[in-house]
């Protein structure tokens, strides 16, 4: 699906594309490792600050939500600048938040923590995306073996946040993301890795770059792609609700196991774990495929697989079906990634994946209060997948629309074949 072609000069060869895979791949790991720590130490803050369940799972909304909203200056920045200069500013920013994290002796202190770590991963997806799109010829792959790293930030940050907060120091989580920030700052800062790709050249708003092909307006194309949009905000519910609602669900179902808390941060593991395979692949077909197509027939997995999580009569079915959610919801990112690759102006990139991410992590970030609502008013989090299962209800119906608008606007572009006679 090239809709819009990439510039034919600049591309480096295959070889020269990993450094840029593991350079966007670390910076997503630890994105992801930072954002979801809260949703491992939840309970501990709960019990130490004696707070609700509605106002436990509140103080990281303002930072989830600017996480989102913040891609916005951060896209223009990155298509201002380059993708390199936003990622050494991204690195010191999380270094910084994780130190006030570290050091909050107050709920207010945790809380504006945890909105300058937000305001600071945001800095991420729009560098980290226009990176790999620009830099990298297989996008798909590319957005397959990043998207596995942020898996395995989203694995281990959930369970990383459990395990210090089992061993009574949940602060201890902040000072280590903050260490392994710093560190990865004064790195790329040392390093040419990522130089010369991205950021505004002169005349670069007034002309097409060599072989890229006319675009369309802003206006035409905001509008085409506008179903997935709305595709990209519900499925931005669904995963907050679903990272927030997985760990504690499992940790208050092994309650009065032998192994307690110890089996939640496995099992918690083993679905988010999963979820890079989904990514891997997602990232892999959404080269072979048509994507739009690939990206339906995930969402429509997703529903049953909600539902099974909510319905199930064991902690084991519950782990499994929240495998099998986590497997499909995950794949669909890399494939929402490699779309946008193929159908926005490369001099602009950045700015198209900074909206999707104001939506997905921005407005989806209230997915987390969702979760908390439900929690309050039934006790449990199980009925969470139920409204999970409901968003993706919606986000099928915005795909489909998204795909059948993709069918008709190839037909347009590759023009219909005259009529006969």
């Amino acid at each position: 699906m090239t809709l819009v072609q990439e510039p034919a000069t600049g591309t480096p060869t295959r070889s020269a594309e990993w450094p840029l895979i593991v350079l966007a791949s670390t910076g997503h790991a630890l994105c992801h490792i930072a954002e979801l720590l809260f949703t491992g130490v939840l309970v501990a803050v709960q019990q130490e600050f004696a707070l609700s369940k509605r106002l436990a799972t509140a103080i990281p909304v303002v930072g989830w939500i600017l996480m989102g909203v913040g891609a916005i200056p951060a896209g223009l920045l990155t298509d201002r600048y380059s993708p390199r200069a936003i990622l050494i500013a991204y690195f010191a920013a999380v270094a910084g938040a994780g130190l006030w994290c570290a050091a909050s002796g107050s709920v207010w202190g945790l809380v504006a923590g945890l909105t300058v770590m937000g305001a600071a991963v945001s800095l991420y997806h729009p560098a980290g995306l226009a990176l790999l799109s620009l830099g990298c010829r297989r996008k798909g792959r590319a957005m397959g073996i990043h998207g596995v790293a942020g898996s395995v930030g989203i694995t281990v940050g959930p369970a990383f946040g459990l395990w210090m907060a089992q061993l009574g120091h949940w602060r201890w989580a902040y000072l280590t993301v903050a260490a392994v920030a710093g560190a990865a700052a004064l790195l790329l800062s040392c390093s040419g890795a990522g130089r010369g790709i991205g950021g505004r050249r002169p005349g670069s708003d007034r002309t097409r770059q060599p072989g890229e092909q006319p675009a369309d307006s802003t206006r035409s194309l905001l509008g085409y792609l506008l179903p997935l949009y709305a595709a990209v905000l519900l499925g931005g519910l669904c995963y907050r609700s679903f990272t927030t609602a997985l760990p504690t669900l499992l940790k208050q179902s092994l309650a009065t196991s032998a192994l307690g808390a110890w089996a939640a941060i496995v099992l918690t593991m083993v679905p988010l774990a999963l979820g890079s395979v989904g990514q891997f692949f997602g990232g892999r077909w959404a080269d072979r495929v048509r994507p739009e197509r690939l990206y339906v027939l995930l969402i429509a997995l997703s529903i049953p697989a909600a539902i099974g999580v909510a319905l199930a009569p064991t902690t084991a079915l519950a782990v499994a079906a929240a495998s099998l959610l986590a497997l499909v919801q995950f794949a669909e990112q890399p494939v929402e990634n490699a779309i946008i690759a193929h159908v926005t102006p490369a001099r602009h990139r950045s700015t198209y994946y900074s909206l999707k991410f104001v939506l997905g992590f921005g407005v989806g970030a209230l997915g987390s209060s969702v979760a908390g609502e439900v929690w309050q008013r039934t006790g449990s989090l199980a009925p969470v997948f139920l409204v999970i299962a409901g968003f993706a209800l919606a986000m099928l119906a915005a795909a489909v629309i998204f795909a059948r608008l993709t069918g008709r606007r190839r037909s347009t572009t590759v023009g219909r074949a005259p009529a006969a006679g």
